[in-house]
């Protein structure tokens, strides 16, 4: 009986030292698991920390664009006003060239009928003298002159304002373009 139960003890004691074996085993790959997932874990915080680096840098180069830009938006402001106050002279410009455009147009008006009325009084004076003809013919060639002098200053005055226009359409373009 006592044999019996050492017998059975052993067995129970092979059985147990077996399981222990098993745990033991067992237990030494989930250790290693552990410490493998650990070492991924640290793998993973790297990438993540250089993650996070690489998100702070990014933040600070948006941080730097977004000065760049509020600088390019205050020039681009400033370059609007410059050319809203450009528009303003051009308009003062334009008035001033109509008013010269208009005063020019009275100016040739006036001397074209000068011109008649001294081609009349020429054409009547000249059956009667001879003499006061020369003279008349003269001043009429004046006029003339006169005449075709502003016809040129009202030409000039044209190319002088299309090419105020044109350089502020220019300045107008290089404004849109910032």
């Amino acid at each position: 009986l006592e044999r019996s139960k050492n017998a059975q003890l052993r067995a129970d004691l092979d059985n147990f030292q077996a399981r222990f074996a098993e745990i033991e085993e067992e237990l030494r790959r989930e250790s290693a698991t552990a410490i493998h997932l650990g070492q991924e874990l640290e793998i993973e915080k790297d990438v993540s920390s250089g993650l996070v680096d690489d998100l702070n840098a990014e933040k600070v180069k948006v941080a730097a664009r977004e000065e760049e830009l509020a600088v390019e938006q205050e020039k681009l402001t400033r370059l609007q006003a410059d050319l809203e106050g450009e528009k303003a002279k051009l308009a003062r410009m334009t008035e001033d060239f109509n008013a010269e455009t208009n005063k020019t147009r009275e100016l040739v008006e006036q001397l074209q009928r000068e011109k008649e009325i001294l081609v009349e009084t020429i054409s009547e004076e000249s059956k009667a003298e001879k003499a006061k003809s020369g003279e008349l013919w003269e001043q009429l060639l004046r006029e003339k002159q006169i005449v075709s002098s502003l016809e040129s200053q009202l030409d000039e005055l044209r190319a002088q304002m299309q090419q105020v226009v044109q350089d502020l359409d220019d300045q107008e373009d290089e404004g849109a373009k910032l």
